[in-house]
């Protein structure tokens, strides 16, 4: 995580939390960004895995800031006065991971797939056959649809054919990392490092 160490340092790591199940019943799976089509060179479609269901995991990072209050309506909201100094939280999905649910995470090493897995929309997931949203009244609805995880504003949806979470910072490369059981893989985690 060097890029993270040049940022505030972080005070709250919730590593691994829960949060769904998703079916590869095929063992194909789709890494990218929702908003790309099939044909992205910045994208892993089609990727080999194990078949089976899978636990979907997020790692979240808070990284407060501290913010001058300008103004009376913020003021009134943070119950402070203007001109007070405030620490807000900034919480940030920092990786996403799917596991088989019959692989125990046993100290296995994670093994670099890719380093361009792309972020154009701030999203990105695993997918079991991922919709192509060519119309724009379709890629609208899929946004409005999207859930946000807990009280923040970052988005950690699951839906039948997969998750897709707000990538750390936003747009750019990630990568995407494995771990294999007896020559196929059982695990995969994108770093939005």
């Amino acid at each position: 995580m060097k890029y993270l160490k040049t940022r505030l340092p972080a005070e709250v790591v919730v590593a691994d939390k829960f949060v769904g199940n998703i079916s590869f019943k095929d063992g194909l799976v789709d890494i990218t960004d929702p908003c790309y089509e099939s044909d992205v060179w910045c994208a892993a479609f089609g990727k080999k895995i194990k078949a089976g269901e899978y636990s979907a995991y997020i790692t979240v990072i808070d990284y407060p800031h501290m913010v001058q209050v300008e103004n009376a309506l913020d003021a009134m909201q943070l119950k402070v006065k203007v001109g007070e100094k405030v620490k807000l939280s900034d919480k940030r999905i920092m990786s996403v991971k799917i596991v088989h649910k019959d692989f125990v995470n046993a100290n296995k090493r994670w093994i670099l797939q890719s380093s361009n897995i792309g972020v154009d929309a701030g999203l990105c997931g695993f997918y079991n056959h991922k919709p192509d949203f060519k119309v724009d009244d379709l890629w609208g609805r899929f946004c409005d649809s999207l859930k946000h995880f807990e009280d923040t504003y970052c988005v950690c949806d699951i839906k039948p054919y997969g998750i897709t979470v707000s990538s750390g910072f936003g747009d750019g490369c990630y990568g995407l990392f494995a771990q294999k059981e007896k020559g196929e893989i059982v695990a995969l985690e994108l770093r939005f490092s």
